[in-house]
Protein backbone atom coordinates (compact mmCIF):
# COMPACT_ATOMS: atom_id res chain seq x y z
CA UNK A 1 0.00 0.00 0.00
CA UNK A 2 1.45 3.54 -0.75
CA UNK A 3 0.92 6.30 1.14
CA UNK A 4 0.44 9.95 -0.65
CA UNK A 5 2.18 13.13 1.03
CA UNK A 6 -1.71 13.97 2.06
CA UNK A 7 -2.42 10.43 3.80
CA UNK A 8 1.41 11.22 5.75
CA UNK A 9 0.21 14.90 6.77
CA UNK A 10 -3.06 13.53 7.76
CA UNK A 11 -1.64 10.98 10.56
CA UNK A 12 1.25 12.87 11.80
CA UNK A 13 -1.32 15.56 12.62
CA UNK A 14 -3.15 13.31 14.30
CA UNK A 15 -0.51 12.50 16.35
CA UNK A 16 -1.04 16.28 17.63
CA UNK A 17 2.04 17.56 15.23
CA UNK A 18 1.04 21.15 14.02
CA UNK A 19 3.87 21.44 11.17
CA UNK A 20 3.88 19.76 7.71
CA UNK A 21 6.73 16.78 7.72
CA UNK A 22 9.86 17.65 5.96
CA UNK A 23 9.97 16.51 2.39
CA UNK A 24 13.00 14.65 1.47
CA UNK A 25 13.52 17.03 -1.92
CA UNK A 26 12.93 20.11 -0.06
CA UNK A 27 14.93 19.38 2.88
CA UNK A 28 18.47 18.29 0.63
CA UNK A 29 17.96 14.77 1.01
CA UNK A 30 19.51 13.06 -1.57
CA UNK A 31 17.06 10.04 -3.44
CA UNK A 32 18.40 6.47 -2.59
CA UNK A 33 20.96 5.24 -5.60
CA UNK A 34 19.35 2.02 -6.03
CA UNK A 35 16.19 0.56 -6.74
CA UNK A 36 16.22 -1.72 -3.32
CA UNK A 37 17.16 1.24 -1.77
CA UNK A 38 14.24 3.44 -3.08
CA UNK A 39 12.05 0.51 -1.84
CA UNK A 40 13.25 0.20 1.70
CA UNK A 41 13.04 3.70 1.74
CA UNK A 42 8.80 3.90 0.79
CA UNK A 43 8.65 0.98 3.12
CA UNK A 44 9.84 3.39 5.67
CA UNK A 45 7.71 5.63 4.72
CA UNK A 46 4.41 3.54 4.65
CA UNK A 47 5.52 1.99 8.13
CA UNK A 48 5.62 5.36 9.72
CA UNK A 49 2.65 6.18 7.96
CA UNK A 50 1.18 3.25 9.19
CA UNK A 51 1.84 3.28 12.76
CA UNK A 52 1.56 6.81 13.04
CA UNK A 53 -2.22 6.47 11.42
CA UNK A 54 -2.99 3.77 14.57
CA UNK A 55 -5.19 4.52 17.90
CA UNK A 56 -3.08 4.36 21.06
CA UNK A 57 -3.63 1.13 23.34
CA UNK A 58 -5.34 1.54 26.63
CA UNK A 59 -2.22 1.28 28.79
CA UNK A 60 -1.21 3.56 31.97
CA UNK A 61 2.77 2.14 31.29
CA UNK A 62 4.71 0.79 28.70
CA UNK A 63 8.56 -0.16 28.52
CA UNK A 64 10.47 0.42 24.93
CA UNK A 65 13.44 0.14 23.81
CA UNK A 66 15.02 1.95 21.24
CA UNK A 67 17.86 3.17 18.03
CA UNK A 68 18.00 6.25 17.45
CA UNK A 69 19.46 7.00 13.66
CA UNK A 70 20.22 10.79 14.03
CA UNK A 71 22.36 13.04 11.51
CA UNK A 72 24.69 15.86 11.89
CA UNK A 73 22.64 19.29 13.02
CA UNK A 74 19.77 17.31 15.04
CA UNK A 75 21.74 18.06 18.52
CA UNK A 76 23.45 15.04 18.87
CA UNK A 77 26.58 13.35 17.63
CA UNK A 78 25.86 11.68 14.53
CA UNK A 79 27.60 13.33 11.25
CA UNK A 80 25.65 11.55 9.03
CA UNK A 81 23.23 13.10 6.59
CA UNK A 82 19.23 13.44 7.11
CA UNK A 83 19.04 11.36 3.39
CA UNK A 84 22.12 8.80 4.95
CA UNK A 85 19.85 8.60 8.78
CA UNK A 86 16.93 7.83 6.43
CA UNK A 87 18.65 5.27 4.37
CA UNK A 88 20.11 3.86 7.83
CA UNK A 89 16.93 3.75 9.06
CA UNK A 90 15.06 1.77 6.06
CA UNK A 91 18.18 -0.55 6.46
CA UNK A 92 17.90 -1.31 9.68
CA UNK A 93 14.23 -1.59 9.81
CA UNK A 94 14.58 -4.23 7.09
CA UNK A 95 17.16 -6.31 9.20
CA UNK A 96 15.03 -6.27 11.82
CA UNK A 97 12.73 -7.69 10.06
CA UNK A 98 14.92 -10.39 8.85
CA UNK A 99 15.22 -11.43 12.58
CA UNK A 100 18.45 -9.81 13.12
CA UNK A 101 18.72 -9.33 16.58
CA UNK A 102 17.72 -5.29 18.15
CA UNK A 103 19.93 -5.21 20.80
CA UNK A 104 23.13 -5.41 18.55
CA UNK A 105 21.85 -3.76 16.46
CA UNK A 106 21.12 -0.54 19.24
CA UNK A 107 24.60 -1.09 20.53
CA UNK A 108 26.24 -1.06 16.66
CA UNK A 109 24.08 1.50 15.46
CA UNK A 110 22.47 4.14 18.18
CA UNK A 111 22.95 7.67 18.52
CA UNK A 112 21.55 7.48 22.13
CA UNK A 113 22.97 5.56 24.48
CA UNK A 114 22.28 1.61 24.72
CA UNK A 115 20.90 -0.16 25.71
CA UNK A 116 18.03 2.63 24.88
CA UNK A 117 15.01 0.89 27.31
CA UNK A 118 12.87 3.43 28.75
CA UNK A 119 9.75 2.77 31.00
CA UNK A 120 7.26 6.12 30.14
CA UNK A 121 4.16 6.49 32.26
CA UNK A 122 1.13 8.55 31.33
CA UNK A 123 2.29 11.57 33.20
CA UNK A 124 5.95 10.65 32.19
CA UNK A 125 5.81 10.25 28.20
CA UNK A 126 5.40 14.46 28.16
CA UNK A 127 8.98 14.63 29.37
CA UNK A 128 9.91 12.38 25.91
CA UNK A 129 9.94 13.29 22.00
CA UNK A 130 6.62 13.40 21.22
CA UNK A 131 6.92 10.86 18.37
CA UNK A 132 8.69 8.56 20.41
CA UNK A 133 5.98 8.44 23.06
CA UNK A 134 3.16 8.19 20.74
CA UNK A 135 4.93 5.40 18.97
CA UNK A 136 5.40 3.39 22.40
CA UNK A 137 1.67 3.58 23.16
CA UNK A 138 0.47 2.38 19.49
CA UNK A 139 2.83 -0.66 19.24
CA UNK A 140 2.09 -3.89 20.66
CA UNK A 141 3.93 -5.65 23.22
CA UNK A 142 6.77 -7.49 21.35
CA UNK A 143 5.74 -5.40 17.90
CA UNK A 144 8.62 -3.04 16.23
CA UNK A 145 7.93 0.15 14.77
CA UNK A 146 9.32 3.85 13.51
CA UNK A 147 8.42 7.18 14.81
CA UNK A 148 10.04 9.43 11.82
CA UNK A 149 11.93 12.33 11.66
CA UNK A 150 10.01 15.71 12.27
CA UNK A 151 11.07 18.89 12.80
CA UNK A 152 9.16 19.42 16.22
CA UNK A 153 7.93 16.19 17.12
CA UNK A 154 11.07 14.32 16.46
CA UNK A 155 13.53 16.44 15.74
CA UNK A 156 16.65 13.93 16.71
CA UNK A 157 15.87 11.46 14.32
CA UNK A 158 14.41 8.71 13.18
CA UNK A 159 13.53 6.25 15.88
CA UNK A 160 13.17 2.44 15.84
CA UNK A 161 10.92 1.21 19.14
CA UNK A 162 10.27 -1.78 19.76
CA UNK A 163 7.84 -2.19 22.90
CA UNK A 164 8.93 -4.67 25.51
CA UNK A 165 5.50 -4.24 27.70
Amino acid sequence: MRFSRTVLLASLLGMGCSEAPTNPSDSGAAAPTSAAGAAAIETLRTSIAELAGRSEHDASAVKVQHLLVSFAGAGTRATRSKAEAETLTADLLQRIGQGEDFATLIAEHTDDSPPGIYEMTTASRRGMVQAFGDAGWRLSVGETGVAGHHPSASPYGWHIIKRLE
